[in-house]
C-alpha cells in the first residue's frame, strides 16, 4: 500500500496536521491545569470513570483525543481505520508517558522525528515534523535545565505528530508492526515504571540524563 499522504492535497494535509496539533494542545492544557494527580496511567483514570462516575481530566484527554483519531480514519476501509486508529491514539500517550522527566519527550521525539523524516524525506509529513523537529530542537536545552516544562501540552502534541505521520506515510505492514511495539509498550509500562527500567539500564540512564 503506499503511503497514505498520495491520496490527500497539500491544504488538506497542513489542515488535518494543525487541526490535531490544536486539539491535543487545548486537551492536554485543561489536563495540565487541572488534573488529577492521584489517578495515574490510562488504567486510573478509566477506573474513575467506570467505577467513580467520575471524569478526570486525564479520561477527558483520552477520549477526546480517541474522537480525534476516529474522525482523521473513518473515511478508510475497516482494516485500515483500526490500525490507524490506534496509531494515532497510542502515539499520543506513548509520548505522554515519556513527559515524567526534564527534555525525556523531547529527546524521544528528535530520535523518532529524525528517523521518519529521513526515511520519508520526499513527502510532505516529512516537511512538517522537519519544522517542530527545529523547534524542539531550540527548546530542549531550556527543558532539560528545568528552566520550562513541556507538561501534556507538549507532549500530547507531539505524540499526535509521530502517530498521524505514522498513519501517513508507512505502509500497512510496518504500521501493524509498530502498533504491536506500542501496544506491549503500554502494557509493560502499565505494570513497571518506565523511570525505574530507564534507571536501570546504564545506557538508557546515560542518555535520560544527557544535558541536564
Amino acid at each position: 500500500m503506499a503511503p497514505l499522504i498520495l491520496l490527500f492535497s497539500r491544504g488538506e494535509f497542513w489542515f488535518l496536521f494543525y487541526s490535531g496539533v490544536a486539539t491535543m494542545t487545548f486537551l492536554g492544557i485543561v489536563d495540565d491545569f487541572f488534573g488529577d494527580a492521584k489517578a495515574k496511567g490510562l488504567k486510573g483514570h478509566f477506573k474513575k470513570l467506570i467505577l467513580e462516575h467520575k471524569l478526570t481530566t486525564g479520561a477527558l484527554k483520552a477520549i477526546g483525543g480517541a474522537f480525534l483519531a476516529l474522525m482523521l480514519t473513518i473515511n478508510e476501509p475497516f482494516k485500515f481505520l483500526v490500525i490507524d486508529f490506534l496509531l494515532i491514539v497510542l502515539g499520543i500517550n506513548f509520548m505522554n508517558l515519556f513527559d515524567l522527566r526534564p527534555g525525556r519527550a523531547g529527546k524521544v521525539f528528535i530520535f523518532l522525528a529524525a528517523i521518519i523524516g529521513l526515511t520519508y524525506f520526499t513527502y510532505p509529513a516529512a516537511t512538517f515534523l522537519y519544522m517542530v523537529f527545529g523547534i524542539v530542537l531550540a527548546y530542549l536545552p531550556l527543558d532539560l535545565k528545568a528552566k520550562v516544562m513541556m507538561g501534556d501540552a507538549g507532549s500530547n502534541a507531539l505524540g499526535f505528530i509521530l502517530g498521524y505521520s505514522a498513519v501517513l506515510l508507512f505502509s500497512y505492514k510496518v504500521k501493524v508492526g509498530v502498533v504491536v511495539f506500542l501496544v506491549l509498550f503500554h502494557l509493560l509500562t502499565e505494570k513497571y515504571s518506565l523511570t525505574a527500567i530507564i534507571k536501570n539500564n546504564r545506557l538508557l540512564s546515560y542518555l535520560d540524563e544527557l544535558g541536564r
